[in-house]
């Protein structure tokens, strides 16, 4: 495991608890809030939006459309039966036609966002990606801890994107119902 232990875990776990009690949560019982693990972006605008998480060990996830990014995880948090929170995203995902630095810009200014998160391309968009395989945040989570190559976070590819103008990024793609790695990508932006 890459220096990822249990610490971090409960830190999110405290952390996010703190969010939903700090920004009240309006007779909701904390059980009715669920933690989205993986955020795919599709698009430079329209966005679309998938959010991936884990529910009682069963995988979920819920799609909103937006003008734009923010106007997207706003819609995304109204759906679904339990409230979606985008508090700390573990992994995002990036479509082909998003743009790179802009995403990760964006993201990284965003305090709900979570900037020790991972980033990957996706070789198709990043929803299908989500909503396609078999338990993508776990299997992201293993691609993280032993997979062929080390995803940066949020932090590391937008500072290394806006120090040399650009940043590699491992490419996910989906063999039937698995998730890969199927290569990197250098993604130049200036």
């Amino acid at each position: 495991m890459r220096g990822r232990g249990r610490g971090p875990l409960a830190l999110l776990a405290l952390a996010v608890s703190l969010v939903v009690l700090g920004r009240g949560a309006g007779g909701r019982e904390l059980s009715n809030v669920t933690l989205a693990q993986a955020l795919g972006v599709d698009g430079p605008g329209p966005v679309t939006l998938t959010a991936a998480g884990e529910e009682e060990d069963r995988a979920m996830w819920e799609r909103a459309d937006g003008p734009d990014l923010a106007r997207a995880r706003e819609e995304l948090g109204r759906r679904g039966t339990t409230r979606l929170e985008l508090t700390h995203v573990a992994q995002l995902i990036l479509g082909p036609e998003t743009p790179v630095g802009e995403t990760l810009w964006r993201e990284l200014t965003n305090r709900d966002s979570g900037c020790t998160s991972t980033v990957w391309l996706s070789q198709g968009p990043a929803g299908d990606l989500l909503t396609g395989a078999e338990e993508p945040c776990r299997r992201l989570r293993t691609l993280e801890e032993d997979g062929p190559v080390r995803a940066p976070t949020l932090l590391e590819a937008a500072r290394t994107l806006a120090e040399t103008g650009r940043v590699t990024l491992p490419v996910l793609a989906l063999t039937g119902a698995e998730l890969r790695v199927v290569g990197v990508r250098t993604v130049e932006e200036g």
